[in-house]
């Protein structure tokens, strides 16, 4: 057995270097033709209206459905850079960008990779990710699902690595007060981000002698800050200000003469009554589904001439695959061994699961977004723990490359296959038949939308620009 490797409290400068070329691979690949289509299309719509009315004097928010944080930063990128399409999507753009160059700062802070873990694991999740056609989606579209990935992942990290044996207590308090505010941040702009609650939470929690003890003082510095940020989210200029339409009928307008804390608890009623609310379309996906990228979700589709540009929200079956194999690995390494940082990936993965198995709305494939991570960060973590446990090290580092540069390799020739649903390439209706005839189709078109079906929409009505109001 190796002997426990020096607990690494800040980034070292080979994660450092691994981050900066991250952002640029991540910059160069994601960024170009940002602008298509030049017209909201998906969701957009309804987070663009809001997210440009807050930046106007007297604009009124039309869409109560989530709380106002991911809107605000919407529109804050379109007053940066431009109310048109680059605008509109570069807040998803950037954070996507963060996300991917922030997962080689965090591995070996959170003890997923050792100081003896060849240096080229730290670039193993990122590249993963860059490989996969559901985060270059996530990236170009303005949602609010990068945005919740960054503030969602970044949470768990940071309070992943403030439980780490061996670290300072002034440490671990930082990295724990970092993690409440960070999900204070994810929660104010989805309630995804409820899922952490309850790991964090249990996460304090000690049975001693046949006694349960709450470690209150890690609790406080965990959601004090939490809730300080999330409140802070709803005293955004305008952030509850609505029109007389945002509500039903029955409910009526938000009363804007309500002082500032009642107004908050009117509109959080509101907001979980509007939740509610279940998705009857026919575009679902079961769980089994979800987990191998089958029923993807065509976003938008368009003809420009004989051809027709698609969008669609598709997963990487191989890379889903691999990650939670490897994800339930280092589960099990962990429990054996007791070691958090190997277990919290897999039990964050298992929380977003459960709540989408639940909370059933269209497909997850729209919602991955905050789950692949973990199971690219359980890559990196399962190839350090075999590096670690090998009796001839050099042999078992030459294993490990050859094996993710053949995982890399394919993961990068499924993307290549699939970029021109994912990135609106214009195709024949030969080309997709043929997409459509391959063995691949389940992966690729949802069972209640065939390429029939599909082509028969975009010739007649077509799959309409949304809705963007003034």
């Amino acid at each position: 057995m190796p002997a426990p490797s020096p607990v690494i409290a800040a980034p070292t400068r080979a994660a450092w270097l691994s981050a900066a070329g991250i952002a640029f691979a991540a910059l160069a690949v994601l960024g170009p033709g940002l602008d298509t289509p030049d017209r909201p299309y998906s969701d957009e719509g309804f987070y663009l209206t809001d997210a440009r009315r807050f930046f106007c004097a007297s604009g009124l928010l039309e869409n109560p459905e989530h709380p106002p944080l991911g809107k605000w930063l919407i529109g804050l990128t379109i007053q940066l850079v431009g109310d048109d399409a680059v605008g509109w999507r570069a807040a998803s753009l950037v954070a996507t960008m963060l996300l991917l160059a922030s997962l080689p700062l965090w591995l070996e802070v959170t003890g997923l990779v050792t100081a003896r873990t060849p240096r080229w694991v730290l670039l193993v999740p990122s590249s993963l990710l860059l490989a996969d056609p559901l985060v270059h989606v996530l990236a170009r579209i303005a949602t609010l699902d990068a945005l919740l990935a960054l503030f969602y992942v970044s949470a768990a990290l940071a309070w992943i690595a403030s439980l780490r044996p061996g670290l300072g207590a002034s440490h671990a308090r930082g990295l724990r007060v970092a993690a409440g505010i960070l999900g204070g941040l994810a929660l104010g702009t989805k309630w995804t981000a409820l899922t952490l609650v309850p790991v964090f939470a249990l996460g304090h929690v000690r049975i001693e002698a046949g006694h349960v003890k709450l470690d209150g003082r890690a609790w406080f510095e965990l959601f004090a800050p939490w809730a300080i940020v999330y409140l802070a989210c709803f005293a955004l200029p305008g952030a509850t200000s609505f029109g007389p339409h945002a509500f039903p009928q029955v409910d009526g307008p938000l009363d804007p003469s309500l002082p500032w804390p009642a107004r908050v608890a009117t509109l959080h009623a509101r907001m979980v009554g509007y939740h509610t609310y279940y998705y009857q379309g026919s575009q679902t996906s079961r769980w089994y589904e979800w987990l191998c990228a089958r029923q993807p979700l065509w976003l938008t589709a368009w003809l420009e001439g004989p051809r027709v540009r698609v969008i669609a929200a598709i997963g990487s079956p191989l890379l889903w695959i691999t990650g939670e194999l490897a994800t339930a690995a280092l589960l099990v390494a962990g429990l054996r061994e007791r070691c958090a940082s190997r277990v919290l990936p897999g039990v964050l993965v298992i929380a977003q699961l459960a709540f989408w198995a639940v909370v059933l709305r269209m497909t997850l494939l729209y919602y991955m977004g905050a789950i692949v991570p973990f199971l690219a960060l359980s890559v990196a973590g399962l190839l350090a723990r075999s590096y670690e446990r090998a009796t001839d090290p050099p042999r078992a580092a030459r294993a490990m490359a050859g094996g993710t540069v053949v995982l890399l390799s394919l993961a990068a020739g499924w993307l290549w296959y699939v970029g021109p649903l994912v990135r609106a390439t214009p195709l024949s209706e030969p080309a997709l038949a043929r997409y459509a005839a391959s063995p691949a189709a389940p992966f690729l078109f949802h069972d209640e939308l065939p390429l029939s079906r599909a082509l028969e929409v975009v010739r007649g009505e077509g799959f309409q620009s949304a809705r963007l109001s003034d």
